[in-house]
């Protein structure tokens, strides 16, 4: 679970800082407009225009995993293929906050991760979190296997 969500936040990054530098196309044929010389001045760019509340560092990113991050860093880059990738990105019904208070769960194994997982998916011991992602769902697979396929899905209309 830990390197499930490390990779769609990978993916999320590489789709919209491939999209602002361009020189691609899209699974059906589209060509994506650049917007940015290199991916180093698409971060420059998000770090310029972020308008949160702090200041940010010369190594912040956004949270790629987290849609509304994903999205709105897409759209401050002014990709050309924004529509596909924010249907895509904040689809729903997505296991995004599911599998992130399980990947948390188990990679920091504190306090806080176990009362973020009660209440995202309501247990918190890791027999629990095991049934939980281990449970069948309509049509006989597991609830794991059903978030592999949701996120190949969002994958695939995000690049068309």
């Amino acid at each position: 679970m830990i390197k499930l969500q490390d990779r769609w936040g990978a993916f999320s990054r590489d789709l919209v800082l491939l999209s602002a530098v361009g020189s691609v196309r899209t699974t059906s044929g589209m060509s994506i407009t650049r917007q940015c010389g290199s991916s180093a001045v698409a971060l420059r760019t998000l770090r310029a225009t972020f308008t949160g509340r702090a200041t940010k560092g010369r190594d912040w990113e956004p949270k790629w995993f987290d849609p509304a991050e994903a999205v709105d860093a897409a759209g401050r880059l002014r990709i050309s293929n924004f529509a596909a990738v924010s249907a895509a990105l904040g689809a729903t019904p997505a296991p995004l906050a599911e599998l992130r208070a399980v990947r948390n769960f188990f990679a920091h194994r504190g306090a806080v991760a176990g009362s973020t997982a009660r209440r995202v998916i309501g247990v918190a011991t890791t027999p629990e979190v095991h049934d939980y992602l281990t449970a069948t769902l309509s049509g006989g697979a597991l609830r794991f296997e059903v978030w592999i396929a949701m996120l190949q899905s969002m994958a695939r209309a995000a690049v068309s």
